[in-house]
């Protein structure tokens, strides 16, 4: 019995000494290994700071509109077919929200806010949107609604300088060209002309700091801000739609979605007052169609009376009297 309890206590004391060597051999690893687990600490520290330093903050806006079905009637109705009603409510959200993400309002919206071209800084490792706030105005004048870019530079003269054209049909020679000129002038540039207007954010911290204007498509434009901005129904229930964009700058998205739902609006009334003109001028037809057939009626029946000799009393004793 005593020699079976020996046998018994060897592996215990076995995993024992094995689990404390596996502990001495990790511990020996990391040690001889200091340099290298110290490297890969100090690496992930660097990418995760620049990563922190470098991407812009992101905000969400949201905003919430009821849409109004003209073809519901009372509530008593509401109640006697409310699965009907709330059906056909649904389909009728369903179809305004398709209407919200349509390409023919965003692109509206786009022209409204002048999106496609856009302005920003260099602030440290982050690039700074301009939005709502840029120093300097581009109008473009030979527009061809191709993607270009460039940099506008105040001197500290007051004049400014053009430099680092970008677009995919310049040569290296034009890239590098550097043009100087005067606020308000149009300045033949290999983008084509253009005029540069200074805007009241214009300071001193903008001197001899480059702006880089980038334009793009309005087509582009438009399908990056329908991919943005998102339509939902916030409740099956209800006939609430909820639109939320998100973007680094907050007043963009606030203009983007209050935009949005102004031209919404807008079309609707057109729509609304497109179909009463329609109406309203079948009508009138359907009415002359009608005078016109009730008169070719009371013809006919008067060639009728005058044919069959036909008297009406009432109207003889009428003008007897």
């Amino acid at each position: 019995m005593e020699e079976n309890r020996n046998v018994n206590n060897v592996p215990a004391e076995g995993n024992e000494d094995s689990i404390n060597f596996s502990i001495h051999d990790l511990i020996q690893m990391v040690i001889g290994n200091w340099f290298w687990f110290l490297l890969s600490t100090v690496v992930c520290l660097s990418c995760a700071l620049f990563y922190i330093y470098t991407a812009p903050k992101v905000y969400n806006r949201t905003a919430t509109i009821l849409i109004k079905d003209g073809k519901k009637g009372s509530e008593t109705d509401i109640a006697a077919f409310g699965d009907l009603l709330g059906a056909t409510a649904r389909r009728n959200v369903d179809n305004e929200v398709y209407i919200l993400q349509s390409h023919r309002l965003m692109s509206e919206v786009v022209k409204r806010l002048h999106l496609t071209v856009n302005y920003s800084v260099r602030d440290g490792l982050r690039t700074l949107d301009l939005y709502g706030r840029s120093p300097i105005e581009v109008d473009f004048i030979d527009d061809d609604n191709q993607r270009l870019s460039l940099e506008v530079t105040e001197l500290e003269d007051g004049r400014i300088k053009l430099a680092d054209f970008d677009d995919k049909y310049l040569t290296k020679q034009e890239k590098r060209r550097v043009i100087r000129a005067q606020y308000g002038d149009t300045i033949p540039t290999p983008l084509g002309q253009m005029v540069v207007h200074k805007t009241p954010f214009m300071d001193s911290t903008y001197v001899d700091r480059p702006i880089t204007v980038t334009k793009s498509s309005p087509m582009v434009t438009t399908n990056a801000y329908r991919a943005t901005v998102k339509s939902d129904v916030a409740n099956k229930q209800a006939s609430i739609v909820t639109i939320s964009m998100n973007s680094s700058v907050p007043k963009r998205a606030e203009d983007v979605i209050n935009t949005l739902i102004a031209v919404y609006e807008e079309d609707a009334i057109a729509d609304k007052r497109q179909v009463s003109v329609v109406t309203n001028a079948f009508i009138k037809e359907r009415m002359l169609a009608i005078g016109r057939e009730l008169g070719v009626v009371d013809s006919e029946i008067e060639g009728i009376k005058k044919s069959n000799q036909m008297i009406d009393i009432t109207s003889e004793a009428t003008r007897s009297i």
